[in-house]
């Protein structure tokens, strides 16, 4: 059903787990509060931040396969089509993925791309497009998460800063949780605020903060 790519990036993806600046406890905390979401129905989670110093695609992939790890069947969607990572952590290719399923109206279990973690797979962000109205582009949207819906688990969407980006607005719609991410000694308090504030302005909830340490 879902492509499969050459594993060449293995050992790479695995390190993600090693890597110190990212607390594995934040990492366990946020997964509980996930899985306690988690019943009979697929849940859907988006991961943005206050500011653009936080590496989220890290905490993603971490937290995507602690999940998979839990037995669960899990997609990463990397929704940041301006800068594109989360294939990167995984040695796949990006020629098509979010962007498609939005603008171009594909169906995304043609792009979808299986990882060699058992239970995870991503969709990647495709190529960098705007143009489209957000109310077409909302009823794409809205079509792509009830596809993903039907295969998975958790489908957790990577998205740009909340504040900053129209995408992570329409999609957040979507979503039954939204975890914040920040950097120590770069991100301020009153940024953090407000994202939490315009996610429940949206109807919305946060799920909980990461913070990421280090450079």
């Amino acid at each position: 059903m879902f492509k499969t790519e050459k594993k060449t990036a293995g050992k790479r993806s695995r390190a993600v787990l090693n890597e110190r600046f990212v607390s594995t406890e934040q990492i366990r905390m946020i997964q509980l509060r996930v899985q306690h979401l988690m019943g009979k129905d697929t849940v859907n989670i988006m991961m943005t931040s206050a500011d653009d110093h936080v590496k989220k695609s890290l905490l993603a992939v971490k937290l995507s396969m602690a999940m998979a790890e839990q037995g669960k069947r899990v997609l990463l969607v990397d929704m940041d089509t301006s800068k594109p990572s989360v294939h990167q952590w995984f040695g796949q290719t990006n020629m098509s993925g979010w962007a498609e399923t939005v603008f171009d109206n594909k169906k995304a279990a043609g792009l979808i791309q299986d990882t060699i973690h058992p239970g995870l797979y991503t969709l990647t962000a495709g190529q960098n497009r705007r143009g489209s109205q957000d109310a077409l582009l909302m009823e794409q949207v809205k079509k792509t998460a009830a596809e993903c819906r039907g295969n998975f688990d958790l489908v957790l969407y990577l998205a740009p800063s909340y504040t900053s980006s129209a995408d992570a607005q329409l999609v957040v719609h979507e979503c039954d949780g939204v975890i914040v991410t920040a950097k120590t000694g770069k991100t301020k308090v009153a940024d953090l605020l407000s994202t939490r504030k315009e996610v429940e302005k949206a109807g919305n909830k946060v799920l909980g903060v990461i913070l990421q340490t280090g450079r």
